[in-house]
C-alpha cells in the first residue's frame, strides 16, 4: 500500500521557441469547413423535408454543445499550462527542480551548393528540467494575504 500527499509531474519537456506562447495558441480553433449535401440526398416529399429539418435542427444543436465542450477543455488546457508555468518558476526558485540544459554550437560558416550561412548558431536543448534531490531545496519566503487583518485591530 502506497500513500501520497502530492504528485508533481512534467507534462511538457523544455523546448526553444522563436516567439512566446500566446493565449492563441490553445485557442484558435479552426472550424472544419461545411459541405453541402448531394442534390440526390435532399428531400423531395413534404414529409422527407419535416424528418430532414427536424434532424438538421437536432444536429446543429448536437455540434453547438460539442463546440462548447471543445472550448471549455481548450479553457481548461490554457489554465493548466499557464499554472504549470508559475508552478515551474516557483519550484526553480526553491531548488526543487532543476532548469534544462539549453546548448549553443557556434558553426561559424556553413557552405552549401546555393546558400552560405555566416555565423550560424544551433541552439538545443542538452537535458530536460528535471526535480532535484530534497537536500537542497529551500524555503521561499512569498508575499501572503492578510491574516487577521490591520495591526493595531482588537
Amino acid at each position: 500500500m502506497r500513500e501520497t500527499a502530492r504528485v508533481l509531474r512534467v507534462l511538457s519537456p523544455a523546448r526553444l521557441v522563436s516567439t512566446p506562447p500566446t493565449w492563441r495558441d490553445w485557442m484558435d480553433i479552426r472550424p472544419i469547413p461545411s459541405v453541402a449535401p448531394d442534390a440526390v440526398s435532399l428531400p423531395t416529399t413534404s414529409r422527407e423535408r419535416d424528418v430532414w429539418e427536424e434532424t438538421v435542427a437536432s444536429s446543429w444543436a448536437l455540434g453547438r454543445t460539442q463546440a462548447d465542450a471543445v472550448f471549455a477543455s481548450q479553457v481548461d488546457t490554457l489554465k493548466r499550462d499557464y499554472q504549470g508555468m508559475l508552478r515551474y518558476h516557483d519550484l526553480l526558485n526553491q531548488g526543487i527542480v532543476a532548469p534544462a540544459d539549453v546548448g549553443r554550437d557556434d558553426l561559424g560558416i556553413v557552405r552549401e551548393d546555393a546558400e552560405l550561412r555566416l555565423g550560424d548558431t544551433i541552439y538545443i536543448v542538452r537535458s530536460p528540467a528535471r526535480f532535484t534531490a530534497p537536500e537542497g531545496w529551500r524555503a521561499v519566503v512569498t508575499p501572503s494575504e492578510s491574516v487577521g487583518g490591520e495591526v493595531g485591530e482588537d
